[in-house]
């Protein structure tokens, strides 16, 4: 119920007294909804692991107790007099005042705190709830879309194992872009587990041909990654024509793959990274693009899209999967980011790795 209403005793008066709770003794605290010695402090968000009981009292450390979580929006089309008193007090934070005394479903769940115990839970707890309780006050920041008019379909992508089924089942269900893509990075992880064991079935006792197949698959992630791309991409134009977006970020992706360089950078010569800048302005990226740019020449264009694009990948990879001084940090507010670059240059990488004919071979082997 908005603040405003509580003005409205006709509309309280009318409602039932359920559990001791009185809705004419309704006020305000804090900005908060009060009803008799309870606040209603709306949550918004809990961890899907959270089950149970709708009412989760809360204690604090000394056993004492300050309320209850009401996991309210599991409650549909429920009557006021059902509500057990927290759920109650919930109830009258949640209603509009048009249809106070009818059946309701909620909106949110809810935090219901005693009311002298506010101050000391605003100065205690509020903000590291998300740490004891798995819930937090603060709203997530709204999702990013781009907006589709219609969808491609593409045959003959190739899920090698159930694992890689589940890791593209977890990747379309994550809830955030940052999210998205370290779980469609974990794809690549999969598939090259997937190619290494393959590889190795076929070697039998050939000790020789173990090193060479270790040697070839590098040490580092970043090496890795390059083996992947350069064995299973093969439409290099496809993937540069992805690179054009990233002169909308020129801020973010200097931050990111320059000022917080690492080794394998393809394009650490400044006068290479700001003439590819120039190529994404232009949207112009093809061999012989890069060629004029003199960023490659004809005979390396395949392998500086390999390099790049690898490097890019890993870089954002990593800024998002280690938050530490020495990666560039995201903020939410870098979202837009991920989706109109970075998530595309990976979708990209993705698509022709799980289509490649070499992966549909090593499957039928």
């Amino acid at each position: 119920m908005l603040l405003a209403d509580i003005q409205r005793r006709e509309v309280l008066e009318a409602l039932p007294v359920v559990e001791g709770i009185d809705p004419s003794d309704a006020g305000e605290h804090s900005g908060y909804l009060r009803v008799g010695e309870w606040l209603a402090l709306p949550v918004c968000q809990v961890m899907c692991r959270i089950n149970g009981q709708i009412d989760l009292e809360i204690l604090d450390e000394s056993g004492a107790s300050l309320g209850a979580l009401c996991l309210t929006a599991k409650l549909i089309g429920k009557q006021p007099d059902t509500f057990t008193r927290w759920q109650y007090v919930a109830y009258l934070a949640d209603v509009e005042a048009l249809g106070a005394g009818q059946p309701h479903t909620f909106q949110k769940n809810y935090l219901i705190l005693l009311d002298s115990y506010y101050s000391e839970y605003a100065k205690k707890y509020y903000v590291s709830a998300p740490v004891w309780g798995g819930f937090s006050h603060s709203p997530p920041p709204a999702p990013i879309s781009q907006d589709r008019v219609s969808l491609t379909a593409r045959a003959g992508i190739i899920f090698p194992t159930k694992f890689h089924d589940m890791a593209f089942s977890r990747y379309v269900s994550a809830s955030n872009a940052f999210e998205r893509f370290l779980r469609l990075y974990h794809t690549l992880e999969l598939i090259f587990d997937y190619i290494v064991f393959k590889s190795i079935q076929k070697l039998n006792e050939d000790l020789e041909g173990y090193g060479k197949l270790s040697r070839s698959h590098g040490k580092s992630e970043l090496e890795r990654l390059r083996y992947i791309l350069s064995e299973y991409c093969d439409d290099c134009e496809g993937i540069a024509a992805r690179f054009v977006a990233l002169a909308n970020f020129e801020p973010i992706a200097t931050a990111i793959f320059q000022t917080h360089t690492k080794d394998g950078n393809p394009l650490s010569d400044e006068g290479k990274w700001s003439a590819m800048v120039e190529a994404c302005r232009a949207g112009q990226t093809t061999k012989a693009d890069f060629k004029r740019f003199a960023i490659s020449k004809d005979h390396e264009y395949e392998t500086k899209i390999v390099g790049v694009a690898a490097y890019w990948i890993y870089r954002v990879r990593s800024s998002i999967a280690h938050s530490r001084v020495s990666e560039f940090l995201f903020l939410d507010a870098d979202e837009q980011f991920i989706v109109d670059f970075a998530e595309g240059v990976l979708e990209e990488v993705v698509r022709q790795v799980f289509s490649s004919r070499k992966l549909l071979e090593l499957t039928e082997e």
